[in-house]
């Protein structure tokens, strides 16, 4: 499952062909970096990978559903309250 993380974040990170209305872009600290085809699974494997310590624990991912928009926060600066998380 790792693998589809690494996969997704390369698509982002190469994405240079004009989207399609089924993509959506991803934002980080503001910035349009990139397309995925699977936003829901996209945030879902970040968080994942940052509850295993892969990720940054003070990195922030959200899916704006309304927006169709996916937005990563890790600049510096940022007040993060902290969370536990009940499977």
């Amino acid at each position: 499952m790792e693998g589809k993380v690494d996969e997704a974040v390369e698509e982002v990170l190469a994405a240079e062909e004009a989207p399609t209305e089924e993509m959506t872009p991803v934002y980080i600290n503001g910035r349009v970096v990139g397309y995925v085809e699977d936003p829901e699974g996209f945030v879902e494997e970040f968080r994942r990978l940052r509850r295993e310590g892969v990720i940054d624990k003070r990195a922030n991912i959200a899916y704006h559903e309304d927006l169709n928009e996916v937005h990563i926060n890790c600049d510096r600066g940022r007040v993060v309250r902290p969370l536990l998380v009940v499977e």
